[in-house]
């Protein structure tokens, strides 16, 4: 019981798995005319705020992350069609002298492993730094480097941008040299 436990109130008293509200005002009551300094604080109604403020920072950061990535692969498209009227002038000048698609679907191919190699690891360095600074600076928690991620994101990535240079490459492959000879 309260009264016979001044400083132990809590090692005496018996919670219900679930206390109701009811329950948890009459405990509050008892606690407050046993030990009136005593003020108490609903604890799970803090925790569910703050957890409610995480779920929204997280959702916030999720968006964030596919935005960036959205806009990555935005900007690598357009990179990408840029670039098309220069392979195909390539292309077109290497069929002429005698290269076979295979050939130059190969050169392509590498072309695009060391652009999807390069802008991975820069990627990376700067999601890393970005990361580490956020995680230790502002937030002041420890940082934990997820290999696993990183290595899942360069598949991924790696994946993406050879898929769409071979879609394009072939396109380029498909064009025929005399109406860009006629144009030189």
């Amino acid at each position: 019981t309260l009264a016979s436990a001044p400083y132990n109130v809590l090692a005496t008293l018996s919670f219900p798995e679930q206390p109701q509200l009811a329950q948890e005002a009459r405990l509050i009551q008892a606690v407050a005319e046993r030990f009136p300094s005593v003020t108490a604080i609903r604890v799970k109604d803090a925790i569910e705020a703050v957890a409610g403020v995480l779920g929204q920072v997280m959702t916030a950061i999720r968006a964030t992350a596919a935005l960036t990535l959205l806009a990555g692969a935005v900007v690598l498209a357009g990179a990408m069609a840029a670039a098309e009227r220069r392979r195909i002038y390539e292309a077109v000048l290497l069929k002429t002298l005698g290269a076979r698609r295979r050939q130059i679907l190969t050169t392509h191919l590498i072309e695009y492993a060391v652009l999807a190699g390069v802008s991975s690891s820069l990627a990376i360095g700067i999601g890393t730094l970005a990361a580490w600074i956020v995680v230790t600076q502002v937030m002041e928690i420890g940082f934990t480097f997820s290999l696993w991620a990183v290595l899942a994101t360069l598949g991924l990535a790696g994946a993406v941008v050879l898929g769409l240079g071979l879609i394009g490459s072939w396109r380029v492959l498909g064009e025929r040299p005399v109406p860009y000879l006629r144009t030189e």
